[in-house]
């Protein structure tokens, strides 16, 4: 069976008359799995022009991250943000402040978080508040925050011992104080 980002769906796609936003936006899938990114990029930018897409946006940016050019990137996660599908999605929220907490922009981390919808709640949005909170130096939010814990996050994605680090140094405790769990499992934040 032919994979689905394959030449003969990008066949098929090339030759598909129906909505070309939808038709573009697949295209762009095909070539950016097949590491075609330029041209992966020009296909999300036409989906984009015919239908402001947050997904293809955000495609944009991830592949532009994903080539280094993080300040093109941070430019199209903005432009994602300023979709519809944005204010009814975390995902790309979650991936946006990912990447400015990742590239060290604080201040712009703590501007998207702070408008974020009251209704977003996700164990990626309470690692990222977290991070912010270690920024901000604030104890009680990040000892909250680690203390609720990240049930959906998957191992080595979630920098819990660096936030343990920080907290410690802000509320001045040495270890002996204020250990670590002697083995960290995923399965020990199952209900």
């Amino acid at each position: 069976m032919e994979p689905v980002v394959g030449p003969v769906w990008q066949k098929l796609l090339l030759q598909a008359k129906g909505n070309q936003a939808a038709v573009n936006y697949y295209l762009g899938i095909c070539l950016a799995e097949e590491g075609n990114d330029s041209q992966a990029i020009t296909y999300f930018k036409t989906s984009d022009s015919l239908q402001n897409n947050a997904y293809a946006r955000r495609n944009i940016a991830w592949l532009l991250a994903r080539s280094n050019d993080r300040e093109g990137a941070r430019l199209w996660y903005e432009k994602a943000s300023k979709a519809k599908e944005y204010l009814t999605d975390p995902s790309i929220a979650e991936e946006f402040l990912k990447f400015l907490l990742d590239n060290k922009k604080y201040t712009k981390a703590t501007e998207v978080f702070n408008a974020l919808p009251l209704s977003f709640s996700s164990s990626r949005l309470s690692l990222c508040q977290a991070r912010l909170a270690a920024y901000q130096k604030d104890p009680v939010l990040l000892e909250t925050l680690l203390a609720q814990g990240f049930s959906d996050i998957r191992e080595g994605e979630c920098p819990i011992d660096k936030l343990y680090d920080v907290l410690l140094e802000m509320k001045d405790k040495t270890m002996s104080e204020c250990p670590l769990p002697k083995s960290m499992a995923f399965q020990m934040f199952l209900l």
